[in-house]
């Protein structure tokens, strides 16, 4: 092995040193050739990930018919002290946090504590009432008009919430955004309305319920409300990429404002067992679960793929499914069930970043024989970007093209990764070679308004307001309907 490596390293020199190293990458990823278990093939995908998407760690699992099939950890949880990723390391949950609390609503609902479809002042008398009555119901499906986050301030709130309350009153004298049943808004806050209903009809904490009647039957002993200001045993730090697409400590959020929608922390095995819990009917009964896997149908008709605090739908091969993503202040995660295979598949990752792949899914698709499980692919937006100040523009989307027509699947290689590197190159203030970039988006396919937006976007950072208006009323003879678009040919006619 020593001698093939030697004569690689004499052949680079003559080679294109891109060729060269993904030949390379090619051969260590295939050393081994004896057959691999599943548990092999998810092991090797975990190991390979953070390098592959260079985040700081995953942690990931999967089980069927309540047996653990693989579960698994790489990288760190926290880089500054180096500290590796377990499988008990406690990684922010965000959203799929709304399960948890729908489930806690549904073990009321089935002792016959409250009614779905009653006005939720009825159970929270400091909720003022609206000009429509807000039922239970619509606030778990995201139809029941209370705002979503205003802006990034509200998402990465700082500001200290004492309790459940004090939460329900940061929005609560704020008008609906429309007639409850109309349409979907999705709303975190409005999940803090759900806790207070837990407390008022429970008598207990929206703490102390869960943790008694959600954590310990599910064997949840890693699960809690992720206090910024606790000691948590094992909790991950949270990581994100700044605009230069460098690694940097995530934002100070503090989750009072949020812990029923996304502020619940746990482990990788605890969310496998929470999942496993749900088919079991450990924590509601099968026929409890059924109605809130309904799809929600607005008063037009219109059906939407999200039941009572859980995503479900069909996937591509025309599996039914069920669970929850979550991104929150550097965490991003996956719940998906499938319970007719009785399959529960997560992954937990310390990183909000873009081309993360959806190893839960892929798990789920290879365990029930709908598609291999490849190897994770490296961004190439990430390593053309390393390029830019040793080759030119020119060939760099020469090698682009090149990979582009390569079948070794080590690189992303898709639209988006092109719009990325423009953008990229956008931050780093390079107008000139992302204009190049966003001219090739645009010949290679006349019709994609993404490249005609990100022409726009340069010309308006480089102080070129009429080629910045002309590529995105560009946008507009494609896409007449273009929020984006109509929204910075405004901004741009008004300081003229």
């Amino acid at each position: 092995m020593t001698k093939m490596y030697s004569e690689l390293f004499k052949l680079s020199r003559k080679l294109n040193r891109l060729f060269f190293y993904k030949v390379l990458f090619l051969l260590l990823l295939n050393t081994s050739v004896s057959p691999q278990s599943n548990g092999d093939i998810y092991r090797k995908y975990v190991e390979l990930f953070p390098t592959a998407k260079n985040v700081p760690s995953l942690a990931a699992g999967i089980s069927k018919e309540n047996k653990i099939v693989f579960i698994g950890s790489a990288g760190y949880i926290n880089l500054e002290n180096n500290v590796p990723a377990t499988t008990k390391s406690v990684y922010r949950l965000a959203s799929i946090s709304k399960s948890i609390t729908a489930v806690a609503i549904l073990q009321l609902f089935e002792a016959g504590k409250l009614n779905l479809d009653e006005d939720v002042s009825k159970y929270v008398k400091y909720f003022p009432k609206k000009k429509w009555p807000v039922s239970i119901r619509r606030i778990l499906n995201h139809t029941s008009g209370i705002r979503t986050y205003r802006n990034d301030e509200e998402f990465n709130n700082t500001k200290n919430f004492p309790d459940i309350k004090s939460s329900v009153f940061y929005f609560a004298n704020d008008s609906l955004e429309h007639q409850p049943g109309t349409r979907y808004l999705y709303s975190t806050l409005s999940y803090n309305l759900l806790a207070a209903v837990i407390e008022e009809v429970s008598g207990k904490s929206y703490n102390n319920y869960i943790r008694e009647k959600i954590f310990n039957p599910a064997g949840m002993s890693s699960a809690y409300l992720d206090f910024h200001q606790n000691i948590i045993p094992n909790r991950a730090s949270g990581y994100q990429k700044n605009k230069l697409r460098l690694m940097e400590n995530a934002s100070l959020a503090d989750l009072t404002i949020k812990f029923p929608g996304g502020g619940i922390a746990t482990s990788i095995e605890d969310l496998i067992k929470f999942g496993n819990a749900l088919l079991n009917n450990t924590l509601i009964q099968a026929a409890t679960l059924d109605s809130a896997l309904q799809p929600t149908k607005l008063l037009s008709g219109k059906i939407i793929q999200y039941g009572l605090g859980f995503d479900t739908r069909k996937d591509e091969f025309g599996n039914l499914y069920f669970g929850h993503s979550g991104g929150g202040t550097g965490f991003t995660s996956n719940l998906i069930i499938y319970p007719d295979d009785k399959i529960v598949a997560a992954y937990l990752l310390n990183i909000r970043d873009r081309n993360l792949e959806n190893p839960a899914q892929l798990f789920a698709w290879h365990l029930m024989g709908e598609k291999t499980l490849e190897m994770p692919k490296k961004p190439l937006s990430d390593w053309m970007l390393t390029l830019i100040d040793k080759d030119s523009i020119e060939s760099i989307l020469n090698t682009f093209d090149s990979f582009r027509e390569d079948s070794s699947n080590v690189f992303l290689t898709g639209v988006t990764e092109l719009k990325n590197f423009g953008y990229d190159l956008l931050a780093y203030k390079k107008y000139t070679e992302a204009i190049a970039v966003f001219s090739k988006l645009i010949d290679s396919d006349p019709a994609l308004v993404d490249g005609y937006i990100g022409l726009g976007d340069t010309y308006l950072n480089d102080d070129n307001r009429g080629l910045a208006l002309r590529n995105y009323r560009r946008v507009l003879r494609i896409d007449p309907n273009n929020e984006y678009a109509k929204r910075m040919i405004k901004s741009i006619e008004n300081k003229n």
